[in-house]
């Protein structure tokens, strides 16, 4: 008979293998749902009731700025107030609005540079610390990152808190208009455009009117605003297909359970073992490029806009951009993608070692017993 010391010096190396396979097996499944986890982030700022849970991608402040001439918010920061004693005056319908009503605090502060805006791929939030009776609020917007539709749909908020309408129905309703203006600028042309009809048409035979070159202009920041409401939108898209792979990359771990955490190969199971061993070596890589190119295009926006305040020949920084913490968990993330993959790498070269050697094993094993027969029988005659 075999002395199990010998037998246990051939199974020594399938053995370790196969613990480190389940070991490897369960550090994947820790770090997917960490990596799950740090998904979370993604849908907070957008809790209209409740805690107001932010981890914002950006996080915007417009600035104080000395000279008006400077300030090229002034025209907005006066209209709006002109809109907000309006709204005032129609919101009382039995006695006449109080001076206390007038006050700053009751109107719209979109460009208050007291107030920051945190903004995320589902909401924003805006804390006003100037505003006692509602120093912050969120609110959902699924225009993703892109910061026009943000202040847009936050002055229609605002116009419904101070008009006592709905405010997520005005917001959308802001919004709403926002795009048809975009929409009507771009995509109309030549007499099927309504703006045209408001130009001078006055000009020299040949050249186009001053009213059509400034018309042209507007036609490009309108174009401009457009790209960047896609680029936005595409960051958020990336972010929910980042979020789809990883739930199928713990699908694809998880199938291949059976054999790594009993060590047997399952006739009934080896294809869809096979399935999940190609999804776990190939899904990573994917996920590691999608949320690079949405790490990618969101720093891109980022200092396309941090640097658009200083440009222009403006003398004085009219708004400040941060990255959030949001921004900084998508970067964690995006390193923990890479360890994923190191991992799963790992964990394919082992499983196929720990498959060569059980197939190995055995064979070593019968030719022991019959080594150790044939020695049997040839001490035995010549004791005879």
């Amino acid at each position: 008979m075999i002395r199990p010391g010998l037998i246990f010096s051939k199974l020594k190396p399938a053995l370790r293998n196969l613990a480190t396979l389940v070991c490897l097996w369960f550090s994947i499944l820790a770090t997917l749902l960490t990596v799950l986890l740090l998904h979370l982030p993604n849908a907070s700022c957008s809790s209209v009731s409740g805690p107001r849970y932010c981890l914002p991608q950006y996080e915007l402040r417009f600035l104080e700025v000395p000279e008006r001439n400077q300030d090229i918010f002034l025209g907005a920061k006066d209209l709006l107030t002109l809109l907000s004693y309006v709204a005032v005056d129609l919101n009382m319908k039995v006695e006449p609005a109080a001076s206390a009503d007038y006050d700053d605090v009751n109107l719209v502060n979109t460009f208050s540079p007291s107030n920051v805006f945190k903004i995320n791929h589902l909401g924003f939030c805006k804390d006003q610390t100037s505003v006692t009776k509602l120093p912050k609020y969120c609110s959902v917007n699924l225009n993703g990152l892109e910061p026009i539709s943000m202040i847009v749909r936050d002055v229609g908020v605002q116009f419904g808190i101070t008009s006592a309408r709905n405010p997520r129905i005005m917001g959308e309703s802001f919004v709403y208009a926002y795009r048809l203006g975009l929409n009507a600028l771009t995509k109309a042309r030549g007499e099927q455009n309504i703006f045209l009809k408001y130009l001078q048409p006055e000009s020299t035979p040949g050249e186009p009117s001053v009213a059509t070159r400034d018309y042209n202009q507007w036609q490009g920041v309108a174009g401009g605003l457009l790209l960047l409401q896609n680029c936005c939108w595409s960051i958020s898209w990336l972010a929910l297909i980042e979020f789809s792979i990883c739930v199928l990359v713990i699908v694809s771990t998880l199938l291949t359970a059976p054999k790594v955490l009993s060590g047997r190969n399952y006739k009934n199971w080896t294809t869809v073992n096979t399935i999940g061993h190609f999804a776990l070596r190939v899904l990573p890589i994917v996920a590691i490029i999608v949320n690079f190119l949405g790490v990618f295009i969101s720093a891109v926006i980022y200092v396309s806009l941090a640097s658009a305040s200083a440009n222009y020949g403006m003398l004085h920084r009219v708004f400040d951009l941060q990255a959030g913490s949001g921004f900084y968990v998508g970067v964690v993330r995006l390193l923990l993608e890479c360890v994923l993959l190191w991992q799963a790498l790992t964990f394919q070269r082992i499983s196929f070692k720990t498959k060569q050697n059980s197939a190995l094993v055995p064979s070593s094993i019968d030719n022991l017993q019959k080594k150790y027969d044939t020695d049997s029988i040839l001490s035995s005659g010549a004791t005879v």
